[in-house]
């Protein structure tokens, strides 16, 4: 069944408009020989670009894919340096300890989709401001709304920055 399945779909994908491109030029023609270049040629330019679009959709596809993934892991960061400030016995060597390690695994994230598209999601100092500034929030009364602004401040970088580039690749 499968195999059937694979000769029809070679069938309609490939053969087929290889055979009309070929009536169609041998009516144009008259030449069987020309008719069969034609025919080659167009088919096999059709089937670059659609290559091409493919693989491009499967670029952005991909990279969207990965942007998603390290805006919730941002988001979730985020939710957990909130539960650990609620937490009025945390000390600063642990908080450093986990945020060095959480922020380090989202490094090793934005270098491995920059490496693969050339996009940055966030610059190196916003990931340097990531590691050190909730530190200096560690001792305020205010660290829910200063949270709050730095989470929405890094979703938006990244959204403005996969924005970016988008545009850019058009």
């Amino acid at each position: 069944m499968l195999y059937k399945i694979k000769s029809s779909l070679f069938f309609r994908l490939v053969l087929l408009p290889a055979i009309i491109i070929f009536i169609m030029a041998w009516l144009v023609t008259k030449q069987e020989g020309y008719a069969f270049i034609i025919s080659i040629s167009t088919a096999l330019v059709g089937w670059n670009n659609s290559n091409i679009l493919s693989n491009l959709n499967f670029i952005r596809s991909e990279t969207s894919k990965n942007r998603d993934s390290v805006a919730q892991y941002v988001d979730k960061l985020f939710d957990e340096m909130e539960a650990l400030f609620t937490d009025r016995s945390l000390k600063r060597d642990k908080l450093e300890t986990i945020l060095s390690s959480r922020v380090s695994i989202l490094e090793l994230r934005l270098n491995h989709i920059q490496g693969r598209t050339k996009m940055t999601l966030l610059s190196t100092e916003q990931i340097t401001a990531l590691r050190n500034n909730p530190l200096d929030l560690l001792d305020s009364q205010e660290y829910k709304t200063h949270l709050l602004s730095m989470r929405f401040e890094y979703l938006e970088a990244i959204e403005q920055n996969y924005s970016d580039w988008i545009k850019n690749k058009i």
